[in-house]
């Protein structure tokens, strides 16, 4: 026999919200609405998504608001995504305020923001400790941002050690920087390791530095491995980052293609450019097509980019 969640799903649009809320008991109607709005969102079909995502939420199932929230700021709806995170937090959950601050973020009302942040970490969610930090440091408000993120490494988070880290090596604090990274590193904050080779690198300590990038590579995590590549090349170190990504290559490590062509465009050397991004096309690297067209563009070559 067909469930009552089923039954709900199965229905088309045609038949009237408040019809079904009556014909239907109990947490289905919620889950059965829940879903049918989820499945109509990704359709676009956004109306006919509220509808449904209205009655999963009347229904109790308030972190529906939340998801909802998402779906509108993803298609551009910014002010009506922010009413649905609203209706969320308020219904308690507490995420939905980390959404609310990220979208205000997005359109440049920090201090609105800000406000957002800190209701979700006095609500007990802490993990937005690192955003608050992050979004007070780019205000230039340094000393708060090392109190908050003093907090969260108390909370035992590691990336707020990666981030105090960042933090303090901007100041000139190296044997502290160091030492956080070190710890991020230590509790699981992967990311901090690529951190840790440019700091070794800027410091002169070339040979500590090569260390981390062998277990780097030897970790064969493309994010890890472009991002040293990136660091390397910001410091003005691009024949080290060219060799880099060129051992990456030969180690199969995937998505270093584009990044390799993407240094030797801004070294001006086109035509080796051009030979990488081609690969990484072949690689199915979607970034890479659009690099090719900008390169052939530059050469007057506007066909070819296929």
């Amino acid at each position: 026999m067909q469930s009552r969640g089923l039954r709900v799903l199965s229905l088309t649009s045609g038949y009237t919200p408040p019809l079904l809320v009556n014909s239907y008991e109990g947490s289905n109607v919620s889950e059965a609405a829940y879903h049918l709005g989820t499945l109509l969102g990704k359709r676009g079909e956004l109306g006919e998504a509220e509808i449904w995502y209205r009655i999963a939420v009347d229904g109790g199932m308030v972190w529906a608001a939340m998801n909802f929230g998402n779906l509108l700021a993803s298609h551009g709806r910014p002010d009506e995504a922010a009413a649905w995170f609203r209706e969320a937090f308020e219904g308690g959950v507490r995420e939905a305020a980390v959404n609310l601050a990220g979208l205000l973020v997005e359109r440049g009302r920090p201090e609105e923001a800000e406000v957002w942040y800190l209701k979700a970490i006095n609500a007990g969610f802490l993990e937005p400790i690192t955003n608050l930090a992050s979004l007070l440091a780019g205000q230039g408000r340094l000393e708060e941002a090392e109190t908050w993120l003093r907090i969260g490494i108390d909370d035992g988070d590691p990336e707020a050690e990666f981030q105090l880290g960042n933090l303090l090596a901007g100041q000139g604090r190296l044997s502290e920087a160091e030492n956080l990274y070190r710890r991020a590193i230590e509790h699981g904050a992967w990311f901090a390791r690529s951190n840790l080779v440019a700091f070794l690198w800027k410091q002169g300590r070339v040979d500590e530095a090569q260390t981390w990038m062998r277990k780097i590579i030897d970790l064969r995590n493309p994010f890890e491995i472009i991002s040293v590549g990136l660091q390397l090349d910001d410091q003005g170190h691009s024949r080290e980052a060219e060799a880099w990504f060129r051992r990456a290559i030969e180690d199969d490590i995937s998505g270093v293609a584009y990044h390799l062509g993407l240094l030797l465009e801004g070294l001006g050397r086109l035509d080796e450019a051009e030979i990488w991004y081609r690969r990484a096309i072949d690689e199915g690297d979607r970034g890479a097509a659009e690099g090719l067209t900008r390169l052939l563009q530059q050469r007057g070559r506007q066909d070819g980019a296929q």
